[in-house]
């Protein structure tokens, strides 16, 4: 009869610093943004995807198609909008044309897919709107762009979907392509929310000189800016938020 050597359980305790004990599981120095806005969410949350490693799709809930085809979409914005890349849209279509042959490219199984066809017909306002926005003189200043940066002795890094111009000054813009509508945050609601992302990608620039016109969840499939208008409550809160997370 084979004897089975008995193993402590590991088990989530909220005594022990979740700031170490995340560096230490993923062997890096800075908190990725995204991890933070997932301990905002719920403690319990972070501590089994980010410490015990346990995959998104593990812990449920999670579609993994409309996660495929936002991937998909992002790298297409990514071509589509770099200045290096300088490309320019006559029209809508000339711009929904080049993003979905660069998310085929990047995903071609998803040619004839139903929900990737049906975000692509969803996005018509999307694309008429940014190339208005840019014959109008808005002008896209980065995309996918790194940031790293130390707030309350917590080290962060992160990746800003977009920078764009405005004038001296910046705008944020982070793109939503899901099913669900973006909506402004309510004073109220911003002192339990979970969506700090731009507030921490603010925070950082800030640190380095960068003058802030505003911060946008841009709704993808609605070709609606969101703006997040609860900003500086929640640059406020974010200090007390970060000692809890250590």
């Amino acid at each position: 009869k084979r004897e089975f050597e008995a193993v402590e359980p590991i088990t989530f305790d909220d005594t022990l610093s979740l700031h170490r004990q995340y560096l230490v599981a993923k062997n890096k120095e800075a908190v990725s943004v995204s991890a933070f806005c997932d301990f905002l969410a719920c403690d319990k949350l972070f501590f089994l995807r980010h410490i015990m490693g346990l995959r998104r799709e593990e812990l449920g809930g999670v579609d993994e198609r409309a996660q495929e085809i936002g991937s998909a979409l992002h790298k297409a914005f990514e071509l589509a909008f770099d200045p290096k890349n300088g490309h320019r849209f006559e029209n809508g279509s000339a711009l929904m044309s080049f993003v979905k042959n660069e998310a085929l490219r990047e995903t071609p199984h998803l040619a004839g897919d139903f929900d990737f066809l049906f975000a692509l017909r969803q996005m018509e306002r999307f694309c008429d709107e940014e190339v208005r926005r840019e014959q109008s003189g808005r002008k896209v200043f980065a995309v996918e762009t790194e940031i790293k940066g130390e707030l309350e002795g917590v080290a962060f890094e992160g990746r800003i979907d977009r920078m764009d111009a405005v004038g001296d000054a910046y705008a944020l813009i982070d793109y939503k392509t899901g099913r669900a509508q973006i909506k402004a945050e309510s004073e109220k609601s911003a002192k339990s929310s979970r969506k700090y992302q731009l507030t921490l990608y603010v925070a950082l620039l800030l640190q380095k000189g960068y003058e802030i016109e505003g911060a946008y969840y841009y709704d993808v499939l609605r070709g609606a800016l969101v703006a997040e208008k609860t900003l500086e409550t929640k640059l406020s809160l974010l200090p007390a938020h970060i000692e809890r997370f250590t």
